[in-house]
């Protein structure tokens, strides 16, 4: 497959916050630190603290159906508090209309391609705080089915109309909602 065909914003954390896609969807790092990524390579990864100032802000981003969003965490600790993995929306328009992915409190991994009042998608695996890497994958199709993948093993589809949001949303890495 074409990967970079429809593709929006591509992070391999080079040093850097920088959006490799050619879109120039680059990031700016608000309190995150390098570390190393999954495969051991120096600086390239980001830690965060979890506190609500720590995170990647790219800024504005537009981004419509269907839609794929991948990425790849670890977390040595159960996350206590709603840690967005990856979120774009925009809190200042009712209904948080957006994409998120968090862990919150109990091993899970909590996933939206919608609005607030959207179903989350939670995964059964227990993953969040147990020292690995892992792949999630979240997707939503023309025909408004999203699937939510850890690892490379489908944990959970289901069906939402609600919208995603437009191009006001703000893409962000990192960033906790509670303090």
């Amino acid at each position: 497959a074409d990967l970079s065909s429809g593709l929006v914003a591509y992070y391999p954390f080079n040093g850097n916050a920088n959006d490799e896609s050619g879109n120039g969807h680059n990031g700016t790092i608000y309190g995150a630190t390098l570390t190393a990524d999954r495969m051991g390579n120096p600086n390239s990864a980001y830690y965060f603290n979890g506190t609500p100032s720590d995170c990647i802000d790219v800024g504005p981003i537009s981004i419509s159906l269907p839609v794929t969003v991948t990425l790849w965490f670890n977390s040595t600790t159960i996350n206590d508090r709603w840690n967005t993995l990856c979120g774009w929306n925009n809190p200042n328009l009712p209904g948080f209309n957006g994409i998120q992915i968090a862990a919150h409190g109990d091993g899970k991994i909590r996933a939206r391609i919608g609005s607030y009042f959207s179903e989350d998608m939670i995964s059964t695996s227990m993953v969040d705080g147990d020292g690995k890497w892992h792949s999630v994958v979240i997707n939503r199709n023309l025909n408004n089915e999203k699937r939510l993948y850890i690892d490379g093993i489908l944990e959970l589809s289901a069906t939402d109309t609600d919208s995603i949001g437009g191009p006001t949303n703000i893409l962000y890495i990192g960033r906790s909602f509670a303090e």
